[in-house]
Protein backbone atom coordinates (compact mmCIF):
# COMPACT_ATOMS: atom_id res chain seq x y z
CA UNK A 1 0.00 0.00 0.00
CA UNK A 2 0.86 4.06 -0.78
CA UNK A 3 -0.34 6.19 1.75
CA UNK A 4 -1.02 9.61 0.37
CA UNK A 5 -1.43 13.00 2.57
CA UNK A 6 -3.59 14.96 0.00
CA UNK A 7 -4.22 18.17 1.22
CA UNK A 8 -7.93 18.64 1.89
CA UNK A 9 -8.74 15.34 0.33
CA UNK A 10 -6.93 13.94 3.62
CA UNK A 11 -5.07 10.51 3.70
CA UNK A 12 -5.80 8.22 0.66
CA UNK A 13 -4.24 4.72 0.42
CA UNK A 14 -3.64 3.25 -2.76
CA UNK A 15 -3.27 -0.72 -3.09
CA UNK A 16 0.09 -0.42 -5.31
CA UNK A 17 -0.30 -4.33 -5.77
CA UNK A 18 -2.98 -3.92 -8.43
CA UNK A 19 -2.20 -3.27 -12.10
CA UNK A 20 -4.48 -0.44 -12.07
CA UNK A 21 -3.97 1.78 -8.95
CA UNK A 22 -7.59 2.00 -7.07
CA UNK A 23 -8.26 4.13 -3.74
CA UNK A 24 -9.58 1.61 -1.43
CA UNK A 25 -12.50 3.57 -0.32
CA UNK A 26 -12.29 2.20 3.35
CA UNK A 27 -8.80 3.36 3.07
CA UNK A 28 -9.92 6.84 2.44
CA UNK A 29 -9.89 9.17 5.36
CA UNK A 30 -11.53 12.75 4.63
CA UNK A 31 -9.61 14.65 7.30
CA UNK A 32 -10.78 18.18 8.73
CA UNK A 33 -7.47 19.80 8.09
CA UNK A 34 -5.01 19.47 5.21
CA UNK A 35 -2.96 16.64 5.16
CA UNK A 36 0.06 17.75 4.95
CA UNK A 37 2.76 14.55 5.82
CA UNK A 38 2.02 10.92 6.51
CA UNK A 39 4.93 8.91 7.99
CA UNK A 40 4.29 4.76 8.48
CA UNK A 41 6.08 2.43 11.03
CA UNK A 42 4.95 -0.77 11.39
CA UNK A 43 1.57 -1.13 11.79
CA UNK A 44 0.89 2.70 12.41
CA UNK A 45 0.55 5.36 10.41
CA UNK A 46 1.18 9.55 11.59
CA UNK A 47 -0.67 12.02 9.73
CA UNK A 48 0.13 15.74 10.08
CA UNK A 49 -2.59 17.44 9.17
CA UNK A 50 -2.65 21.09 9.77
CA UNK A 51 -4.73 21.48 12.89
CA UNK A 52 -4.02 18.29 14.35
CA UNK A 53 -1.78 14.85 14.40
CA UNK A 54 -3.54 11.78 14.20
CA UNK A 55 -2.50 8.44 14.72
CA UNK A 56 -3.70 5.19 12.78
CA UNK A 57 -3.99 1.40 12.89
CA UNK A 58 -3.86 -0.50 10.12
CA UNK A 59 -3.15 -3.81 11.21
CA UNK A 60 -6.66 -5.10 9.56
CA UNK A 61 -6.03 -3.25 6.27
CA UNK A 62 -7.53 -3.02 3.88
CA UNK A 63 -11.23 -4.23 5.80
CA UNK A 64 -10.32 -1.39 8.28
CA UNK A 65 -8.45 1.64 9.64
CA UNK A 66 -8.55 2.42 13.60
CA UNK A 67 -7.64 5.58 14.53
CA UNK A 68 -5.90 5.49 17.83
CA UNK A 69 -4.68 8.38 19.08
CA UNK A 70 -4.53 12.25 18.10
CA UNK A 71 -3.90 15.93 19.56
CA UNK A 72 -5.80 19.00 17.91
CA UNK A 73 -5.34 23.00 18.28
CA UNK A 74 -7.09 22.68 21.68
CA UNK A 75 -4.10 20.57 22.95
CA UNK A 76 -1.28 22.67 21.56
CA UNK A 77 -0.28 25.58 19.19
CA UNK A 78 -1.02 23.47 16.04
CA UNK A 79 0.65 24.46 12.23
CA UNK A 80 1.64 20.81 11.33
CA UNK A 81 3.34 20.53 8.13
CA UNK A 82 5.52 17.46 8.80
CA UNK A 83 6.31 14.33 10.70
CA UNK A 84 8.53 11.70 11.84
CA UNK A 85 8.35 9.48 14.70
CA UNK A 86 11.23 7.74 17.07
CA UNK A 87 10.31 5.37 19.95
CA UNK A 88 7.51 6.84 21.73
CA UNK A 89 7.97 10.34 20.62
CA UNK A 90 6.15 12.13 17.83
CA UNK A 91 8.09 14.94 15.99
CA UNK A 92 6.13 17.32 14.59
CA UNK A 93 7.64 20.31 11.87
CA UNK A 94 4.79 22.79 13.12
CA UNK A 95 5.31 25.79 10.91
CA UNK A 96 4.80 29.07 12.47
CA UNK A 97 5.04 27.87 16.05
CA UNK A 98 8.45 25.63 15.44
CA UNK A 99 8.73 22.06 16.57
CA UNK A 100 6.43 19.83 18.75
CA UNK A 101 7.47 17.09 20.37
CA UNK A 102 4.38 14.66 21.24
CA UNK A 103 5.52 11.93 23.90
CA UNK A 104 3.58 9.20 23.47
CA UNK A 105 4.02 7.42 26.78
CA UNK A 106 2.44 10.71 28.49
CA UNK A 107 0.49 11.96 26.37
CA UNK A 108 2.49 15.52 26.88
CA UNK A 109 3.14 18.07 24.53
CA UNK A 110 6.38 20.21 23.87
CA UNK A 111 6.24 23.36 21.69
CA UNK A 112 9.43 24.90 20.48
CA UNK A 113 10.38 27.87 18.72
CA UNK A 114 13.06 27.46 15.82
CA UNK A 115 12.97 30.26 13.59
CA UNK A 116 10.77 31.58 10.24
CA UNK A 117 8.36 28.48 9.56
CA UNK A 118 9.85 24.81 10.26
CA UNK A 119 8.41 23.04 6.97
CA UNK A 120 10.05 19.39 7.49
CA UNK A 121 11.59 17.23 10.41
CA UNK A 122 14.08 14.22 9.84
CA UNK A 123 14.91 11.86 12.79
CA UNK A 124 17.94 10.14 13.34
CA UNK A 125 18.53 8.31 16.36
CA UNK A 126 18.19 11.22 18.85
CA UNK A 127 19.01 14.34 16.47
CA UNK A 128 15.99 16.11 14.42
CA UNK A 129 17.13 17.71 11.60
CA UNK A 130 14.81 20.35 10.66
CA UNK A 131 14.16 22.63 7.17
CA UNK A 132 13.51 25.94 8.70
CA UNK A 133 12.52 28.02 5.55
CA UNK A 134 14.41 31.18 6.35
CA UNK A 135 17.30 29.63 8.25
CA UNK A 136 17.88 26.57 6.21
CA UNK A 137 18.89 23.16 8.34
CA UNK A 138 18.86 23.12 11.55
CA UNK A 139 20.13 20.39 13.68
CA UNK A 140 18.40 19.12 17.56
CA UNK A 141 19.67 16.66 20.39
CA UNK A 142 16.64 15.40 22.46
CA UNK A 143 18.55 12.96 23.92
CA UNK A 144 17.70 14.52 27.39
CA UNK A 145 14.23 13.95 28.81
CA UNK A 146 12.19 17.26 27.19
CA UNK A 147 15.07 19.48 26.65
CA UNK A 148 15.66 20.34 22.56
CA UNK A 149 19.36 21.52 22.02
CA UNK A 150 20.41 23.32 18.79
CA UNK A 151 23.79 21.70 18.28
CA UNK A 152 24.71 23.30 14.65
CA UNK A 153 22.71 24.85 11.16
CA UNK A 154 23.41 25.26 7.90
CA UNK A 155 22.00 28.78 6.18
CA UNK A 156 20.23 27.97 2.52
CA UNK A 157 20.50 30.31 -0.31
CA UNK A 158 16.46 29.90 -0.34
CA UNK A 159 14.04 28.74 1.58
CA UNK A 160 14.45 25.21 2.65
CA UNK A 161 11.69 22.97 1.92
CA UNK A 162 12.76 19.10 3.41
CA UNK A 163 15.72 17.39 4.89
CA UNK A 164 16.84 14.03 4.96
CA UNK A 165 19.51 12.03 6.06
CA UNK A 166 21.37 9.07 4.72
CA UNK A 167 20.63 5.29 6.15
CA UNK A 168 24.18 5.39 8.01
CA UNK A 169 24.14 9.32 8.56
CA UNK A 170 26.99 10.50 7.01
CA UNK A 171 25.25 12.96 4.73
CA UNK A 172 22.63 15.30 5.13
CA UNK A 173 20.42 16.72 2.48
CA UNK A 174 18.11 19.71 1.71
CA UNK A 175 15.60 20.79 -0.68
CA UNK A 176 15.89 24.30 -1.25
CA UNK A 177 13.51 26.34 -2.66
CA UNK A 178 14.12 29.67 -4.38
CA UNK A 179 13.55 32.52 -1.93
Amino acid sequence: YAFLACGRDGLRIVDISLTIYEVNPSGSLDTPGSSRAVKVLGNRVYLADSNAVYIYDITDLPSQISLVDSINSQDADLHAVGIDVVDNTVVVANGDYGILLWNLSTGETEEYENGEFCRDVTLKGKTIYAADEEYGLRIYDFSLEETLLEVGSFPTSGNAQSAAVSDLGDRIYVADGLG
